[in-house]
Parts: C-alpha cells; structure tokens; sequence
C-alpha cells in the first residue's frame, strides 16, 4: 500500500473516481450525491475533477458493456473479485474503449497506482488487474471516426469519438439474442430496449440507443450587458 499523498495528478484522479465507486457499490448510493460531496470540499484543479467525472460516471453508465467485455479476459466472474479490483478494471477497460485522448499506458500506470493506494489488496491482485488490463489493450485493434461496415458487427464497440475495434469478437453474437447484442453494444438494460423495439420498432430503437450515447455539444449564448438592470432601492 502507498500513500495518496504521493500520488500525482492523474494517479490521484484515478483514486478518487475509484473511492466514489466503491463508496457507491459498498453503501448502494448514487454516483453524482457521492461526486457533489467529494469534490465540493477538494482543492483538485478544473482539469482534475473533469478527469474524474468523466471516468467515475462513464464505468457506471457503461457498466454492462464492460463487464461483458472483461468477462472475455478474467479468470472469476466480476462479482467474486474485490470490490477494489471490479471497479479499478471497469474503470481502466472504459478508459481504454471509449476515450481517445488519454495514452493507454499512462491510463493503466496510474489506475494501477490508484489502486495500490488501497488497503486490503495483495501484490497478486496489482499484478492479475495488471495483466488483464494489457491484455485488454493489446486486443484494441483500432480507434476510428468510421462506423464498420455492418451493424451486427462483434468486434466494435461505439466509443466516446467514434468506434473502438477489437482483434476478436467482444460482443454477443446477434442470432442468440439480438436485444441483448443491442443492450451490451450501446450500454442499455435489455429490458428498456424491449419496451422501445415494442413500442417503436427495432430502427428508431437503434436510433435511440445511438442518441442517448452522443456526446452533447457545448454551446455559449453570448448575453449583452447593456440589457441587464439592477433593481434599485426602495
């Protein structure tokens, strides 16, 4: 175990994401209530604290998606792992699949950091989440804007910029259950899928699924002051 205090930034980061996730799992809390607390009271720059939303709330939002990608590449089933360990390879694996800009060796450096920061953890468990980890890495096999050429399509996986392609098929296969293809490709429970294909009907349910995992635009409205009037004094 080492000190948080000799973490650097991004390691540091990686610890705090990983402390609210574990929080969450162990006290069955909400991600945001536990990130407001935390970060209210932290003196961590803008930079930081975006790192950290982003990679705590994407492992949750994308949950499902993960841990049936890491299924391909662990030994036990997530739910036997410390609770460290799940959440530290949930959020290292949405790092490597659905983020574009941060170097994957540095990503798995300071998770591993962040973790080694935790008490009750083995050198055996650093060293496990370590190879699954890269091993997961050397299987991305591409980072691309382009979406592949057919939709049920196992190897790619809709990311953050564009699509993450896997050296080897990842995802369900589409004949067994093409609710549950859909489901763990776009991060959405299957039964909400069945609502909106019954509803719907399976196209605008792609739709939808395709939707709700874009990135949001950022806009500013310029506001002229010269409009604006302060109330006087009675």
């Amino acid at each position: 175990m080492i000190s948080v205090d000799t973490l650097n930034r991004g390691p540091r980061a990686r610890y705090l994401a990983l402390e609210m996730l574990t929080e969450a799992d162990d006290k069955d809390r909400f991600i945001d209530h536990i990130f407001d607390e935390k970060i209210r009271g932290n003196a961590m720059p803008a930079e930081g604290r975006h790192l950290v939303q982003e990679i705590a709330f994407g492992a949750v939002r994308h949950r499902n998606t993960l841990d049936s990608v890491l299924d391909h590449y662990i030994q036990f089933a997530m739910r036997r792992h410390h609770v460290v360990i799940r959440w530290g390879l949930r959020l290292e694996a949405y790092q490597l699949i659905y983020l574009s800009r941060i170097p994957p060796h540095a990503a798995i450096h300071g998770t591993l950091e962040a973790i080694k920061a935790f008490a009750g953890l083995l050198p055996k468990d650093i060293g496990y989440t370590n190879a699954v980890l890269r091993r997961v890495h050397s299987d991305i096999h591409d980072k691309s804007p382009d979406a592949p050429h057919s939709g049920e399509d196992r190897n790619a996986i809709p990311a953050r910029h564009g699509w993450c392609s896997f050296s080897r098929p990842v995802l369900p296969a589409v004949g067994a259950n093409k609710k549950l293809f859909m489901a763990i490709k776009y991060s959405h429970p299957k039964w909400r899928l069945s609502r909106w294909s019954d509803r719907f009907g399976d196209e605008d349910t792609l739709a939808l699924c395709q939707a709700n995992n874009r990135v949001p635009r950022v806009t500013a409205i310029p506001v002229s002051y010269t409009h604006l009037t302060l109330p006087t004094k009675a």
